[in-house]
């Protein structure tokens, strides 16, 4: 396999040679796209790139049911991402993120996956961690639905 970096060759290595599946390459990041190349007698077989996010970054909210039914039990999971214009995660940049929810909602959860975090899932106020936080709210009444609006994307909360 080869390893390439924002298109230059940083080194090849055999798979397989020190444990099953893996090569090892060495080489100093830099931000930009990195590519691993495989090959399979001298052909290239597979590929797969990693790119790294660059400029101004806003908070995406992907929502997993656009629609709650107003049944007290249906319940919505919102993925909160720091991501670049072009939608890349950056994993090293944590932010402060509030939340506030209008309307016969109730917040049932709102954290992170940080093992070290002394945040409580209840509180509206919580950082992200490794550019990554999650809410979960559920429809309070039975009535009418409710779509979720956890804000602005494009506004992390200060």
């Amino acid at each position: 396999m080869e390893l390439k970096c924002n298109g230059i060759s940083v080194g090849k290595a055999a798979v397989g040679t020190e444990k099953k599946y893996i090569a090892k390459i060495n080489t100093v990041y830099q931000p930009g796209v990195l590519e691993a190349v495989a090959y399979r007698d001298g052909k290239e077989c597979g590929r797969d790139i990693l790119r790294s996010a660059a400029g101004a970054l806003h908070l995406q909210a992907n929502i997993s049911e656009q629609q709650l039914v107003a049944n007290g039990q249906d319940i919505s999971v919102i993925m909160l991402s720091l991501v670049d214009e072009n939608g890349v995660l950056h994993p090293n940049a944590d932010i402060s993120v509030s939340i506030h929810t209008d309307g016969p909602i109730t917040v049932q959860g709102f954290g992170t996956a940080d093992p070290k975090s002394e945040e409580n899932y209840f509180d509206a106020k919580i950082t992200t961690f490794h550019g990554r936080a999650m809410e979960s709210a559920k429809h309070r009444r039975k009535s009418t639905p409710f779509l979720p609006n956890v804000g602005k994307p494009g506004n992390p909360s200060p």
